[in-house]
């Protein structure tokens, strides 16, 4: 291509090509959580979590490289505001994991504008989300589809119960 001013001012509009990073999914990072401190002293809600993921991963033939967990914390709040979720963005971030395994969706957020920001996140990327149920799977249309409906859910799930407190506390004070 010869160079012109008419050329130039293409090439100066061209996006630069980014380069993307080639993950290996076959390389994982579990992450737990539950919500309060009952579910935290009991370790049920985190052992069903951990085996369900662990079973998981193997059937997948895939090395874990960390299970962080996250003890009493809300779905409510952002993922990357937590401390060991930060842990696992720098994990996926750094390509040392591919695929992110969470038992559920809502396990990294209730709300479904926080959910659908680390789908996007990880679809530029190219790291993927997994659960063991097999249902969510990021890199496929389908499983894309998925996320955005169960994320829905879950963020309707939260309202229900915060709904449910409010009048039971509004009831309470009526009472005396």
């Amino acid at each position: 291509m010869t160079f012109t001013p008419e050329t130039a001012n293409t090439a100066a509009k061209r996006k630069p090509r980014r380069r993307v990073k080639t993950y290996d999914h076959t390389r994982a990072v579990i992450y737990l959580r539950v919500s309060t401190d009952e579910q935290v002293s009991s370790g049920a809600g985190l052992a069903a979590q951990r085996t369900e993921c662990r079973a998981f991963t193997g059937r997948q033939e895939q090395d874990v490289v960390a299970v962080i967990t996250e003890d009493a914390v809300s779905g409510k709040i952002r993922p990357a505001d937590r401390p060991q979720f930060a842990k696992v963005l720098t994990l996926l971030e750094s390509g040392d994991a591919g695929t992110l395994v969470v038992r559920r969706l809502d396990r990294i957020s209730r709300r479904l504008v926080h959910l659908r920001a680390l789908v996007d996140e990880a679809a530029a990327a190219g790291w993927a989300i997994a659960t063991p149920d097999g249902r969510v799977d990021t890199t496929t249309a389908t499983g894309k589809l998925i996320v955005n409906t169960l994320g829905g859910v879950a963020e309707f799930e939260a309202n229900v119960i915060a709904e449910r407190t409010r009048d039971a506390l509004a009831a309470r004070r009526e009472a005396g």
